[in-house]
C-alpha cells in the first residue's frame, strides 16, 4: 500500500508552519509578558475556526512581529496574509465559477507560490529577530554567574 505523495507534501509544511507559529507566540511571552491578545492555543485553533481563520492568525502574527521587532514595519506580515487570502478565497471562488472541483488553476499556483515565498521570508525574519532577542536576554544572566575556580 503506497502513501499518496500530494497530501503528505501539502500537510507536512502546514503542520510544521503551525508548530513554528505556536513556538514564536510562546517566545514572545519572554519579551513582553501579557502583551498578546490571543493565547498560544489560538495559534493552532484559529486556523480551524470558520471565518476566524481569515482574521485571527494575522492578528497573532502582527502581535508576534510587533513584540519581536518593535521598530520594524509589518509590511511582510501584511503581504504574506494578503497572498494567503488571495490564494484561499480566490481559489474557492474560481473553483465555483469554473466548476473545477479541484480548484487548481494558474491563479491558484501563482498565489500559492507568492504566499509560500512570503511565508518563507516571514519565517526567516521572525526567527532571526527572535533568536537575536533571546540571545540578548540570555547574555546578562550568563555574565552574572561567577567563573568556576580552578
Amino acid at each position: 500500500m503506497s502513501l499518496p505523495l500530494v497530501p503528505v507534501l501539502f500537510f507536512a509544511p502546514v503542520v510544521l508552519f503551525i508548530l513554528w507559529f505556536r513556538r514564536c507566540r510562546i517566545n514572545v511571552d519572554r519579551f513582553g509578558p501579557g502583551l498578546q491578545k490571543y493565547s498560544a492555543g489560538w495559534t493552532i485553533g484559529a486556523w480551524f475556526v470558520p471565518l476566524a481563520m481569515w482574521w485571527i492568525p494575522r492578528r497573532i502574527a502582527l502581535d508576534i512581529w510587533r513584540t519581536t521587532a518593535p521598530t520594524a514595519g509589518a509590511w511582510l506580515i501584511n503581504a504574506w496574509w494578503a497572498a494567503w487570502l488571495a490564494k484561499t478565497l480566490g481559489s474557492l471562488w474560481i473553483s465555483r465559477i469554473s466548476g473545477n472541483a479541484t480548484g487548481y488553476s494558474l491563479f491558484d499556483m501563482a498565489t500559492g507560490l507568492a504566499a509560500g515565498a512570503l511565508a518563507i521570508l516571514m519565517i526567516q525574519q521572525v526567527t532571526s529577530h527572535q533568536e537575536a532577542r533571546l540571545r540578548a536576554t540570555a547574555q546578562p544572566a550568563q555574565a552574572a554567574q561567577p567563573a568556576p575556580h580552578a
